[in-house]
Parts: structure tokens; sequence; C-alpha cells
């Protein structure tokens, strides 16, 4: 017969918590302590930043891997830090705790839900929008995050460029281009590539975020065929640009557009 410590030892490790009734046989409890089987996951979310326009709606989405209903998570959308909570949901009902900014702009997308896929919708989006946001699973026992990243950026308007009255012998350019966010930076160049100095640069904030830029160029005595005004959005790494084709004589300039 097996001896009773070894069985003891055998039936501990195989099936979790023994007891040994006052009769002298040998029972085993298979819940092992009434203890859960842990449910482990990673989220991912965006890679790469969500770029939206001022007004426009931003969608933050994230995923449960491996899938799996997040149904009856806690999930939370917050901004920068875990108090600045954009949208928050406990099993199966969204919660009345956010920022009075994002108050009234938000909606929980969980169709997807039971295969862990969800999204956030962030509406009329405006520059102080821009930023870090984290998306937020938990369970009673255990939790993780994904972050990801809000920039508020428009591609303005093709420059237009014409000429104003000639002035002390030179010729004024001016330069204009709309519907950019946030501010552009400004360049001019010759017909050799080379940047220009010493011209004036006007930028108009709207309402709607958008903001609006005029620069103006003087040009005196100088034997360039081609002058460039160049807007440059350094959020989005993309620039418009138009180039003025100067006459000969300075006194009719074509005007070309290179977009």
């Amino acid at each position: 017969p097996i001896g009773s410590s070894f069985l003891r030892a055998f039936l501990a490790v195989s099936t979790g918590t023994l007891f040994l009734p006052t009769n002298g046989s040998v029972a085993c409890d298979l819940r092992r302590d009434g203890a859960e089987t842990a449910v482990r996951f990673s989220v991912i979310g965006p890679v790469r930043p969500v770029i939206v326009p001022p007004g426009g709606d931003a969608l933050l989405s994230c995923s449960l891997h491996p899938k799996l209903s997040a149904e009856n998570m806690t999930i939370r959308w917050f901004k920068t830090y875990y108090s600045n909570i954009v949208h928050s949901y406990h099993s199966g009902s969204d919660w009345d705790e956010q920022m009075l900014d994002f108050r009234d702009r938000t909606e929980f997308i969980k169709d997807d839900i039971t295969t862990g896929n969800v999204s956030l919708i962030i509406r009329h989006i405006r520059p102080p929008d821009s930023g870090l946001y984290t998306c937020f699973f938990s369970l009673p026992n255990f939790y993780q995050e994904a972050s990801m990243e809000i920039k508020v950026a428009a591609f303005g308007t093709s420059p237009h460029i014409r000429i104003e009255d000639p002035q002390d012998g030179g010729i004024q350019m001016v330069c204009r281009s709309a519907g950019w966010y946030p501010e552009p930076d400004v360049l001019w160049k010759d017909g050799h590539g080379q940047n220009l100095s010493s011209f004036s640069v006007a930028k108009i904030s709207r309402e709607n975020g958008y903001i609006d830029v005029e620069t103006k160029y003087a040009l005196y005595g100088r034997t360039d065929t081609h002058a460039t005004c160049c807007i440059v959005n350094s959020v989005l790494d993309q620039q418009r640009h138009g180039t003025l084709e100067i006459s000969a004589d300075m006194a009719y300039p074509l005007l070309t557009w290179l977009l």
C-alpha cells in the first residue's frame, strides 16, 4: 500500500487543496481554493499619430490581443493623466464621468466589443485637443493600456502671388495662402533655390482655428528670373509653393504654379 505521506504530497501537487476527514478517508477539492483562472491580454492602439484638422472628428481605436470580450470590463480614455477622463465605460454602460472640455463631444463605438475592438470618436476637434491619450482596459485583478497621439493640423491652400504697384524702383510681391494649422513656416527662394531674406509675414487666426498667411517680398535691381513663395506645415512635413516668373524688364511678370 502507498504510504499516507506520499499520498498527501501527490494529491496536494496534482489537485490543490487536500482534506483529511475524521473517518480516515482522503478527499480533494479541484477548485484550488476557489481561485479563478487569471485573464491576461495586451492593448493595441494606432502606431502613428491621429492627424485631424480643426473642427474635424478624431477616431481613437484600440483592440485586445488575444481577442476576447470586453463587455464586462472597465474601459477608459484619458488625456495625459489618469484623472483627465475623456470617456468612461463600465460593464455595459457609459459612465457620466469626464472632463468638461469633452462633455457632449464623445461617442463610444462598441459594435465589436465582444472581440475586444472598440473606438472613441471625439467630435469638433480644437487646437487644445492635441496631445497624448491613453486607452485603458481593466478587470478586478488585471489591467493594460495603450497610448496614442492626436495632432491637430491642416494643409492650407496653394499660395497665390500677385504684384503690387512698383515701389522705389522695385517689385513688391505679395503671397497669400489660407487654412493652415498650426502656424506654418514661410520661405522665399530665388531662381537658384537659395533662401531670400528681409521679407514680412502676417499670420491671421480665424475663429475656427485655421490660420491665414500673407507674406511680402520686395525685389530691387536683381537679375533673378524666378521668385518662389513656400508655405510649410512642419507637423505634416508638407509644403505648398508658388513661383513668380519675372520678365527681363520686370514690368510684365508671369505667374506659374507648382503645387
